[in-house]
C-alpha cells in the first residue's frame, strides 16, 4: 500500500485514513475493509507504530 505522509495527508482533500504501518492491525484492517465493502473511497496515511506522532495532534 502506498501511504501518504501526513503533511502530505493535510494537502489533500477528501477522507484520510490513519493507519499504522509495518504491521497489521485489527482496527486499520476493519477500517480498510468497511471502506472498501461500502466502496467509499480514502487516503492512507502513514502512523508510524510504537512511536510518538505529534504531527497527527
Amino acid at each position: 500500500m502506498d501511504y501518504l505522509t501526513i503533511e502530505q495527508a493535510r494537502e489533500r482533500d477528501g477522507l484520510r485514513l490513519v493507519l499504522t504501518s509495518g504491521a497489521p492491525g485489527p482496527w486499520s484492517e476493519a477500517a480498510r475493509a468497511l471502506f472498501r465493502h461500502h466502496k467509499v473511497s480514502c487516503l492512507p496515511v502513514r502512523q508510524r507504530g510504537e512511536q510518538d506522532n505529534p504531527e497527527l495532534v
